[in-house]
């Protein structure tokens, strides 16, 4: 053979090994742009849980609030001291936090100390942080970036206030 004709004997196979290469390509893809999808529509649906469960809470300590006013009122100070310690159950403050550590994401350790105080391996000085009404975290590093942080379970979903960036937290036992 020449090396015309098996320079054209070679087209199709070309041809084909493009499109395999292609379909390749996209099967490994897809998965990709499934996954990215699945954790946006995840996240808002627990966002959207947890502010109507922060309103349903804000209800019930309104009128934990009402019914301890009115047991005060009427002398009934047993049952406003039990609506009392319900109402003290359901607002942690600060004193009764417990230290967490937490693996971040893009590396290093995040710690949430007592009072607010929060401490990470890459800051050289403390940041803040304070559980918000609907149970989201807000942080504020040494350098004043801001960051909310949602929980489930173990897991931290982090977003940078200033420009969305997104990574997670993993809780360290």
């Amino acid at each position: 053979m020449t090396e015309l004709n098996q320079n054209v004997t070679c087209l199709p196979v070309i041809r084909m090994m493009r499109k395999l290469i292609l379909i390749l390509v996209c099967c490994l893809a897809a998965p990709c742009a499934i996954a990215e999808k699945i954790p946006f529509e995840l996240e808002r649906l627990n966002d959207q849980r947890d502010r109507k469960i922060a309103e349903i809470n804000q209800i019930y300590k309104r009128q934990l609030e009402a019914l301890k006013v009115k047991y005060t009122k009427a002398g009934n100070l047993d049952a406003a001291n039990r609506v009392a310690s319900i109402l003290e159950e359901l607002t942690p403050t600060k004193e009764k936090e417990k230290e967490t550590r937490w693996e971040w994401g893009s590396g290093g350790e995040l710690v949430l100390g007592p009072n607010g105080v929060a401490t990470h391996t890459i800051w050289k000085r403390n940041g803040r942080w304070s559980r918000e009404e609907d149970g989201a975290i807000w942080l504020e590093s040494d350098v004043g970036k801001k960051f909310s942080i949602r929980l489930e379970g173990s897991i931290g979903h982090v977003t940078k206030l200033s420009d969305g960036k997104r990574t997670t937290i993993k809780r360290k036992k």
